[in-house]
């Protein structure tokens, strides 16, 4: 029995594109765990972010897997649903599954745009083993009804079988299948110290709930922390077998448990694996034993949702930091010679009772402002500025789906670098000087920063462009 497991393809270039910077470690995951379990599989990995849609269908057709999954988020949705009606149309007979970030929000409108026989909803090891395990038992396959965390049409009518019960244990989990793609093929994050670069996941979930995020369609899989001995196996693995010397550990918050992530920090000192690290990290949860701990282990780069220079705005969007609580938190990472990546949003929105408020032209200045701010008192060392976007399944979309702010339905437009709300008073000229001054910005800082991925050059050159036009 044959699987293929796939992202989809990039099936047109007018729209925004990041390049493809690390593997798709969701895919790789599945992989390693179904072959764990079944080792008379034969898996193959189709990363369809390097091709287009011809050299997709051809590799597809190439290998006529028995069973294939799909693996899309939202901005990638339109291009999986018209690639799953042709790999339909060449190879009738395969069963066609559908997972991710989209399917996973949307589930019955992947179903109904698409020609997917399934969708899993949520985390996929478990229940993609069981679609497999039950395709190839044809004596003893039990009903699809009966496989948790699948959704599926019949006669026209949208079924899901329930939630799946997360894997509690991460420990458990095999390592992803890296084997099976070249690691040497990725560009790495756009700002890099060491190279090669890759990635790795130390956690899994979110306990927060910031109405932009789609957050809430994981809530049934509470957050999970790896053990610093599981993790640190996985590391020498990276180091040994494939020469790495950055990761990124691309977890939601790295210190959402601050106790635990200082032990991880501390068994990565204790390695001396000789590695460089970048991660995501929260503005209150940062204490100087947990910026100490990530300073020794070897973190040069910590990536912070700070949102808007304004309280008022983070209490809206549910952020839970304060303006205060930014400041205190770079000071204290500076202090241990961590460069600091800042995120920001603009015109975010929000609820008041009833009432829809967002951020005006002036809030979005004053952002403008704070992170002159942060970068004149040497706080902040990169920017990335980009625009509130709904996505599906998150508060956001259903603030804006039901008060009718939604510019777009096509969601290949769902990138964040366009303003996909109408908002009033927010004309498209003043939107676009605030763009321009902002890439101004971003690309001075990464130019003079020593820590430019050579990779990355050629995109972040048309891309700067771009937003100066």
């Amino acid at each position: 029995m044959k699987v293929v497991l796939a992202t989809a393809p990039v099936i047109t270039e007018k729209k925004f594109r990041y390049p493809t910077t690390y593997p798709p470690l969701g895919i790789l995951y599945i992989a390693s765990y179904l072959r764990n379990f079944d080792s008379e599989t034969d898996i193959k990995i189709i990363d369809g972010s390097f091709l287009n849609k011809k050299d997709f269908l051809r590799s597809i057709e190439k290998e006529n897997p028995d069973l294939m999954g799909l693996s899309f988020t939202t901005l990638d949705c339109e291009n999986a649903e018209k690639i799953s009606r042709s790999i339909k149309n060449e190879l009738p007979n395969v069963l066609l599954v559908a997972g991710g970030p989209h399917p996973t929000a949307m589930p019955e409108n992947t179903l109904r745009n698409g020609a997917f026989d399934l969708a899993v909803v949520g985390e996929g090891e478990d229940t993609f083993k069981e679609i497999v395990q039950n395709f190839r038992d044809r004596k003893r396959r039990k009903k699809i009804n009966k496989i948790k965390g699948l959704s599926f049409l019949r006669n026209g009518k949208f079924f899901f079988t329930g939630v799946r019960n997360p894997i509690e244990n991460l420990d458990f989990l095999p390592f992803p299948a890296r084997g099976l793609i070249n690691i040497k093929d990725y560009h790495g994050y756009y700002l890099q110290k060491n190279w090669p670069d890759t990635n790795f996941l130390s956690s899994r979930g979110c306990p927060f709930n910031c109405i932009f995020c789609s957050n809430p369609v994981w809530r049934p899989y509470k957050p999970r922390i790896r053990t610093p001995t599981n993790i640190l196996k996985e590391l020498a693995i990276l180091k040994q077998e494939y020469k790495v010397k950055e990761l990124f550990d691309y977890c939601d918050e790295f210190n959402f448990n601050q106790k635990n992530a200082i032990e991880i920090c501390d068994a990565i000192r204790g390695s001396k694996l000789d590695i460089t690290f970048k991660t995501h990290v929260r503005a209150d949860n940062v204490s100087n034993k947990f910026a100490s701990s990530m300073g020794k282990a070897g973190y040069w780069l910590a990536l912070m949702g700070m949102e808007s220079s304004s309280d008022c705005v983070l209490r809206g969007i549910n952020k839970g930091i304060s303006i205060r609580q930014i400041i205190q938190a770079c000071k204290k990472l500076k202090k241990y010679d961590i460069k600091v990546g800042a995120y920001f949003m603009a015109f975010n929105v929000w609820l008041e009772g009833n009432k829809v408020r967002h951020e005006s032209i002036k809030d979005v200045k004053r952002t403008v402002d704070f992170i002159k701010y942060l970068k004149k008192n040497k706080l902040i060392n990169f920017t990335h500025f980009g625009m509130a976007t709904p996505m599906p399944g998150s508060k956001l979309y259903d603030i804006a789906k039901n008060y009718g702010l939604i510019k777009s339905e096509d969601y290949s437009d769902y990138n964040t670098q366009e303003l996909l709300l109408n908002l009033n008073g927010v004309n498209e000229q003043e939107f676009k000087k605030i763009k321009k001054s902002i890439a101004f910005m971003q690309s001075k800082e990464i130019l003079f920063s020593g820590n430019l991925n050579p990779r990355h050059v050629k995109f972040l050159f048309e891309h700067f462009i771009k937003s100066f036009i």
